[in-house]
């Protein structure tokens, strides 16, 4: 919730409360919610005017919406529809009016989705928008935007983005529909439309008239709009569009741009005399639906009119005795003031029009402003006026300000932040959205924050030397545990028996070990020299002296396939090559750095262990009594000699 109010003659716009809903968001619970904070609050009712909402049913229904619902209360309160959202609607209607246009929109959120969703085609792009960087801007890295009706100025952004990178976007859309080692049917289909003419002549025609409704939308969004500046800036765009129409700018451009050196002279797109006659047709159609779309959508309701009366421009002079009397007949109703009286003070206040300051201004919210800062001069004379040029001011034409509120409101309560309670989050959007609103000297709360006991954890120091003795610290116990983890693990490693119970331990030290026992440990790997080392107290344990001596030999033999570090041999690679372009394209992972592929293949994936344990069986096939598991290579056999002899053969081939 944000008031909107009059501070010294000046208009304020403040973030208020954000509120939790117990239950549905109904008018009903709305009003409620509101007339139990503005009692905590001791804030009266009746000094609530307006209410300035999205549009939305539960806010501006007629009998249950929260407008009717706070009119029971206060019969005075006005609902303001939000100029920025009714922009958007005129934009959206018209969208929705024309065929072509909804299916180029659909087209432009397809081109949005194909590279979002896929680094492999985003990387692509940016490497082919290198090498347009010596013949386009900077704005050919501008993202492909999808187009959203609740984004004020999405389309004019999306437009945007088609209109500058045409030419990267065709060569990207093509790559992956003719050079591609798996053609994209996606891209396509998008790489035939967008060679389209209506296709690039929408585009063309849309970056000129698209500003011009991006304006508008900008201009509301700023911190105080007075309702005197949205009829003319909507007069003023419609009028611009009307000129355009009868210049035909943008269809003279796109034209233009065939012959000689332009830039689609060289004949991918085909220029015919129909499809010019076709986009011709839409360029007029598409105009006409926007210009009705904004007069009808940003018209101002009779009570909104009411207030131009204080409008230089309209006035007509001195002898034009009729000149506002309906309009403060309206207003006197509305809140019941003395008509007769206001009559009065008009006759008298429009001669003030003739005369500085009044004379040097250009609209009405110019001259409510003056009225309301001279009000310690004028309210003797002109009380009502003076109510009625204060009432005018607090109308709240944009909800750009609680727009901003949730935004604010998402980045604070975010999802890894859900379980902040209301009080905190409340403390912490008031900081960030009304920092610069007062003159109030912070120094002494900051001063008394610090001072907290609960907050001043590490006493009195700077905070930089406790970052540093803190960081120091922490370093020396990261190294001292590292050597003690270290150590700790040889210990644990040569042990053997860690699993026997107490009652057997002089059993199981008369027991021959087991060639395959594992440690506590076992997900520490020994290094092969650390098992060289100690071959007859673990590896080899169960064998007799002579075997083991054999066995002793035979490594000695072949040392250089038992080395800590693996390398290749002759047969067998510990690596298994990504040699495919399609496979090393799906493996593709992303960093925030930027996207990388895989030389060789990661054991992280689904079928990572068969392929490896597939080219294992490979290598042994052949060998009698040799199987492959896993990451074992199983040699057996009826007698020792046998077994001796198909582990030379094995580790000779």
């Amino acid at each position: 919730m944000y008031l909107r109010y009059l501070h010294e003659g000046h208009i304020k716009t403040q973030f208020y409360r954000v509120e939790r809903l117990k239950e549905s968001a109904t008018g009903a619970n709305l009003a409620d919610l509101v007339k139990i904070r503005f009692q905590r609050d001791n804030i009266d009712l009746t000094q609530l005017q307006f209410v300035g909402s999205d549009g939305a049913a539960n806010m501006t229904g007629k009998k249950s919406g929260f407008v009717a619902q706070m009119k029971k209360e206060n019969p005075h309160v006005v609902g303001i529809w939000c100029v920025n959202h009714r922009l958007a609607l005129s934009v959206g209607d018209t969208v929705k009016s024309l065929q072509w246009l909804k299916r180029y929109e659909g087209t432009v959120q397809q081109i949005n989705k194909l590279f979002e969703y896929s680094p492999e085609k985003t990387r692509k792009l940016e490497q082919i928008s290198d090498q347009y960087e010596a013949t386009f801007s900077s704005d050919r890295r501008k993202k492909f935007v999808r187009p959203a009706a609740t984004r004020w100025t999405s389309h004019e952004r999306a437009n945007d983005a088609i209109y500058h990178g045409y030419e990267v976007l065709l060569q990207t859309l093509h790559y992956f529909t003719e050079e591609a080692r798996v053609p994209d049917a996606t891209a396509a289909g998008l790489y035939t439309f967008c060679r389209k003419y209506m296709f690039i002549g929408t585009v063309y025609i849309l970056q000129t008239v698209l500003p011009i409704v991006g304006k508008l939308a900008r201009l509301w969004q700023k911190d105080v709009l007075v309702f005197s500046e949205v009829k003319p800036l909507t007069r003023a765009a419609i009028d611009k569009l009307t000129t355009l129409k009868q210049t035909r700018e943008p269809t003279l451009e796109l034209r233009a741009e065939f012959e000689g050196s332009g830039r689609f002279s060289d004949g991918e797109i085909q220029f015919t005399d129909k499809n010019d006659a076709k986009l011709d047709q839409f360029y007029d159609t598409l105009l006409t639906e926007l210009c009705e779309n904004l007069e009808s959508r940003l018209a101002l309701t009779p009570f909104l009119e009411a207030f131009e009366l204080f409008d230089p421009c309209r006035f007509p002079g001195v002898n034009d005795k009729q000149y506002g009397k309906d309009e403060i007949s309206l207003l006197c109703t509305h809140y019941e003031l003395d008509e007769e009286k206001t009559q009065d003070e008009w006759c008298n206040f429009r001669y003030k029009f003739e005369s500085p300051p009044m004379s040097t201004k250009n609209t009405a919210g110019e001259v409510c402003e003056v009225v309301v800062q001279q009000r310690n001069v004028l309210g003797d004379e002109y009380p009502n006026l003076c109510k009625l040029a204060e009432l005018a001011l607090l109308i709240p034409m944009s909800n750009a300000w609680p727009e901003r509120g949730a935004s604010c409101l998402k980045r604070i309560k975010s999802r890894l932040r859900n379980r902040m309670k209301g009080d905190l989050l409340q403390a912490i959007m008031t900081i960030d959205l009304n920092h610069g609103a007062g003159d109030e000297d912070i120094t002494d709360s900051v001063t008394a924050w610090r001072n907290k006991p609960r907050r001043n954890v590490f006493g009195t120091a700077h905070r930089e030397d406790i970052h540093d003795s803190t960081m120091q610290s922490l370093s020396e116990l990261v190294d001292s545990l590292t050597a003690k983890h270290r150590e700790l693990m040889k210990l644990v490693c040569y042990n053997d028996e860690q699993d026997a119970d107490e009652d057997s331990v002089a059993d199981k030290k008369e027991q021959t070990p087991s060639p395959f026992s594992r440690s506590e440990a076992g997900s520490v790997k020994l290094q092969n020299s650390e098992i060289l080392e100690n071959l007859e107290s673990t590896k080899l344990a169960h064998l007799q002296p002579s075997q083991q001596q054999q066995v002793k030999e035979l490594i000695q033999e072949y040392k250089h396939l038992f080395q800590d570090i693996p390398t290749k041999t002759n047969v067998i690679y510990h690596d298994v090559d990504v040699r495919d372009k399609r496979a090393s394209e799906i493996i593709a992972f992303v960093t925030p750095d930027e996207l990388f592929q895989y030389k060789v293949m990661p054991f992280g994936m689904k079928n990572s262990p068969p392929t490896f344990l597939r080219m294992i069986n490979d290598v042994i096939c052949g060998q009698e009594g040799c199987e492959a598991y896993v990451d074992y290579v199983v040699l057996y056999s009826d007698t020792w000699r046998t077994t001796s002899n198909s582990c030379r053969s094995s580790l000779r081939d």
